[in-house]
């Protein structure tokens, strides 16, 4: 069975630009319903900004204590080398993560928006059915927000799979590559780049991603970064 909903504003994507625009409308005193099927806060709080400052965090923090068991700095020494444990990195990540999202969601509640988590399709310019876990749900709005966001693009040569890698899961490893590519030097491929390097803290690794990186600038424009991952630690 359709349960229907009959909203004036139908924002379809939460993330930033899906997620303010659903905030505001409902400050504003508009009925909004948000749709958003692969968690609130989109591409840059799930898998994207967020969650890759935060490893960048995690990766200098190692780098400055590694530094201490090669030697003092400012009277300061380590008796043995520091270990990564990057499945607790990965935990402590996603912990971010998710109280981010519900500090979101909390946003959203306040301004009475409500929020149906599923897959949503138009049959006309103003129905939406959505596929959620409880069956399909039919809203039909009279203003609607476009807000759905982008999806990583594999390349002809590089198709995803195996060793190939888009920037997704490189946020959600569970071991370091031995060897590594990035393909793209735009913000998300450096941010994956240094905080990977940092880890590893190995010259040659860093050499080969910066000399991979800097021909494909202009590609890392239109595509979300692909990884070549060669083996684990």
């Amino acid at each position: 069975m359709t349960t229907r909903i009959d909203t004036k504003v139908l924002v379809l994507g939460g993330g930033p630009g899906g997620y303010v625009a659903a905030i505001r409308a409902g400050q504003l005193g508009l009925d909004t319903v948000l749709v958003d099927r692969d968690g609130l806060g989109g591409t840059c709080l799930n898998r994207g900004c967020i969650p890759s400052k935060a490893l960048i965090e995690a990766a200098t923090r190692f780098a400055s204590v590694s530094e201490l068991a090669r030697g003092t700095i400012s009277g300061v020494r380590l008796a043995c080398a520091p270990e990564l444990d990057l499945a607790a990195t990965m935990q402590w990540k996603d912990g971010i993560v998710e109280r981010l999202r519900g500090g979101v969601a909390s946003l959203l509640h306040r301004s009475r928006v409500r929020v149906v988590a599923g897959w949503g399709r138009f049959s006309d310019a103003k129905t939406c059915h959505v596929t959620t876990a409880d069956g399909e749900v039919a809203i039909v709005a009279e203003h609607v927000v476009l807000a759905t966001g982008s999806v990583p693009a594999e390349l002809p040569m590089l198709p995803f799979g195996g060793p190939v890698v888009s920037s997704t899961e490189a946020l959600a490893l569970r071991e370091l590559p031995r060897r590594l590519v990035v393909v793209g030097a735009g913000t998300i491929g450096l941010e994956l780049w240094h905080r990977l390097s940092q880890a590893r803290r190995r010259g040659r690794h860093r050499r080969a991603a910066a000399q991979a990186a800097a021909p494909l600038r202009r590609q890392a424009q239109r595509t979300r970064p692909a990884l070549a991952l060669n083996g684990t630690a």
